[in-house]
């Protein structure tokens, strides 16, 4: 073999051993694996709670107190938010249950009616800093419905709205045809933003929470 020819075959020899044929494959180097952080949630007992729900980043639960009502956020460490129970529910056993928007969590209270299923009342707990407030949505809102005997609630009541991150309560029909009735004066006087702090809203520019009240 020529001299020429071996010196070629050599490089060839070379260049696979260090580069490797296309058809080869190469090991990759190793590389730094982005690991998402998730934060800690403390382990807050459900026994005796009022209810329970999801959140962001963590459950919250709804705990009565010899006060009142504490809605504990299970972060680490927890953060608790202090109310008074409503007063109807002082003395019944109303039903209780949360969720959490984009503009805070909110707790759902119905009032036990008499004879039926439809509630009594309905109030909507929202939180501003550490204090839990509570909100009767059918107050003012005119003489209940009556079909079959059965009270059916006030036609209109006070629902909440995300008016661009600040919450605010609104008109809202209730039941079949309270469209074509005019609200009650007083409830419509109590409309607006809940926070004493925020300033006028545009209505256009809000949106009803999904929070399904009765």
């Amino acid at each position: 073999m020529r001299r020429g020819t071996l010196a070629t075959l050599l490089a060839a020899v070379a260049c696979g051993t260090s580069g490797g044929s296309p058809g080869t494959p190469q090991a990759e180097s190793p590389t730094e694996t982005e690991v998402d952080t998730v934060p800690p949630c403390a382990e807050i007992s459900a026994v005796g709670a009022l209810a329970a729900f999801a959140g962001s980043p963590c459950p919250w639960t709804l705990r009565p107190t010899g006060a009142g009502v504490e809605l504990v956020h299970s972060t680490v460490p927890p953060m608790t938010r202090s109310g008074v129970m409503p007063e109807p529910c002082e003395s019944l056993p109303c039903t209780f249950r949360g969720v959490e928007t984009p503009v805070g969590p909110f707790v759902i209270v119905e009032v036990p009616g008499s004879g039926s299923e439809v509630p009594a009342g309905v109030w909507l707990g929202t939180v501003e800093g550490e204090t839990l407030s509570f909100i009767d949505l059918w107050a003012d809102a005119g003489e209940p419905v009556i079909d079959d005997g059965i009270e059916l609630g006030p036609p209109h009541a006070l629902a909440p709205f995300d008016c661009e991150g600040t919450l605010a309560l609104f008109v809202q029909p209730r039941i079949p045809g309270a469209r074509g009735l005019a609200p009650a004066p007083a409830l419509r006087d109590r409309e607006g933003p809940v926070a004493s702090s925020a300033g006028a809203l545009d209505r256009t520019r809000c949106e009803a929470l999904p929070l399904h009240l009765p």
